[in-house]
């Protein structure tokens, strides 16, 4: 038997509880272990000493006194429940009112560029970083076939052939260096290659008046609508907001963005300009130098007479073709994006616009511009509030007839147990 077992039972064996073979079991425990032993007798005097007092009656009024102690705990143990409860119900209010505040008080708008704009920059400045390795340095692109071996050409023409093929994909380095060198002379002459972008954010209290006065002069000017988007929130109090991506033509974009500040409360305006000047060019040169390919390519098919020359000259010719057409098709967006600049657009409704508080920094013009602010953010707040109050009645109605079950069911419990 284990000292922690035989501790147990040093109570029961005292008060000649146990069974037989339990008492036997803790006797020859208690005959080999001095600590339990030392236990025992510390227990058994303490028995023997309690069996010589005399027994006490208590006074007759302990039992009211008792109870009444006993009440008095119930209705403070109710009372400190209750504040509990009250005290809980003050932190929900305070966390929900903290969350919805920013919904609350939306009556001025982030002015951020919207994700959706930065990635569409970020993907049209990867896309052109890969059309750039790709025009200019075609050897680190993967070939899409797996390499063919090189034809049997004629005698005639094989020494063309090789001539021809000596970059690589068709290409010598001469018609490279020549269309550089056509390109380079008129480049200084021509306007820089650059494409703009702006981003606006305003607000207005006339929402439809303003998106017809700007698409209005962006059709007028010979722009277009490159996207739209319109939303009406109807957490916001019905208010909409619409999203514009523009193009207009190069030569009023600084004046259009200008002129977007009579339409409505600019709260943001940014211009972006990237350079493309040196990747227009480059990529341009590389397709002068796959024509000038493509005319000798086509001299090589002219002259080859075996079935299988002409099938490999084709093949080449397909692939230089495919380039070109590739190639010319950037030139021709870039061309677009640098005639027609983008402008993207967000439009907030809101019911009044609160005047800007300029480089008047007088006492008084702060005091009213402080007023009317706080007059508008309280007025947006209370709406909040109410329709917070009212969406949630049918939450608070339930939660006040949970509590108030709960409170009956620990009142019966009560009384049962007082009875």
């Amino acid at each position: 038997m284990k000292c922690q077992h035989c501790t147990d039972l040093i109570s029961l064996y005292i008060d000649r509880e146990l069974e037989e073979d339990k008492a036997a079991q803790v006797e020859e425990h208690l005959a080999q272990c001095e600590k339990c032993q030392r236990i025992y007798k510390e227990l058994k005097a303490i028995v023997d000493a309690c069996g010589g007092m005399e027994e006490i009656e208590p006074p007759a009024e302990l039992g009211g006194v008792i109870k009444g102690r006993i009440r008095e705990e119930k209705r403070s143990a109710g009372k400190a429940g209750w504040r509990a409860l009250t005290v809980f119900s003050a932190a929900v209010l305070v966390v929900i009112l903290l969350v919805t505040y920013p919904v609350i008080m939306d009556g001025r708008h982030d002015s951020s560029v919207p994700n959706e704009t930065v990635r569409d920059m970020a993907v049209t400045q990867d896309a052109m970083e890969g059309i750039y390795e790709r025009a200019v340095h075609p050897e680190m692109v993967a070939p899409v076939e797996e390499a063919q071996p090189a034809p049997a050409y004629p005698a005639d023409v094989a020494g063309e052939v090789a001539q021809s093929q000596e970059a690589g994909v068709g290409i010598s380095g001469r018609d490279y260096d020549n269309a550089a060198r056509d390109i380079n002379a008129v480049h200084g002459l021509q306007e820089r290659k650059i494409i703009k972008s702006a981003y606006v954010s305003m607000e207005t209290d006339g929402f439809e008046r303003t998106i017809d006065t700007i698409t209005g002069r962006v059709t007028a000017a010979g722009g277009y609508i490159e996207n739209s988007e319109l939303i009406n929130d109807s957490k916001k109090g019905g208010l909409r907001q619409a999203n514009y991506q523009l193009r207009v033509p190069k030569n009023i974009f600084n004046q259009f963005v200008q002129d977007l500040n009579q339409y409505g409360n600019v709260l943001r305006s940014s211009i972006q300009g990237e350079d493309i000047t040196g990747q227009y060019f480059d990529v341009e040169t590389r397709v002068k130098t796959l024509k000038a390919q493509e005319e000798r390519v086509l001299q090589l098919l002219a002259k080859a007479e075996k079935i299988e020359d002409i099938i490999n000259i084709e093949r080449e010719l397909s692939y230089l073709r495919n380039e070109i057409e590739m190639l010319t098709g950037t030139l021709k967006n870039w061309d677009n994006m640098i005639s027609y600049s983008k402008v993207v657009i967000d439009i907030y409704e809101v019911k009044s616009i609160i005047p800007a508080k300029g480089d008047d920094t007088s006492l008084s013009a702060r005091l009213k511009n402080g007023f009317i602010s706080s007059i508008y953010n309280l007025g947006r707040a209370l709406e909040g509030i109410l329709v917070f109050i009212v969406s949630a009645l049918p939450f608070i109605l339930v939660i006040v007839v949970v509590v108030a079950i709960v409170k009956v069911i620990l009142k019966r419990r009560r009384v049962v147990k007082e009875e």
